[in-house]
């Protein structure tokens, strides 16, 4: 019941009042939260987490357009790793918040 409810709310997040960047990012959380067996809470909460560390959405969103390019510099590349990163760390943190091994 409990993880109706959160899908009930992630699923009114997604439609109802997020930004172009928020669904980007669920749109490409939510299929690999899926395929391993994670709930899209998790997907939520990351992005969440990113927005915090980054700033704000509009350098997430910079962040996203520079991972589109084949910009092989080593300041992309360099961003790239870190974005990865602070993803997995971040997926980390949600689950132990949420109590999901």
């Amino acid at each position: 019941m409990r993880f109706l409810s959160i899908f009930i709310s992630v699923a009114l997040l997604l439609t109802a009042c997020s930004s172009k960047v928020e669904r980007e990012w669920m749109e490409g959380c939510i299929p690999v939260a899926d395929e391993n067996g994670i709930p899209t809470i998790i997907c939520v909460c990351v992005y969440e987490k990113m927005v915090d560390y980054y700033g704000g959405e509009e350098r997430l969103a910079e962040l996203n357009e520079i991972s589109k390019t084949n910009n092989m510099s080593i300041a992309s590349k360099t961003l790239a790793r870190e974005n990865y990163v602070n993803t997995r760390m971040f997926t980390e943190q949600c689950k132990a918040e949420y109590g999901i091994e």
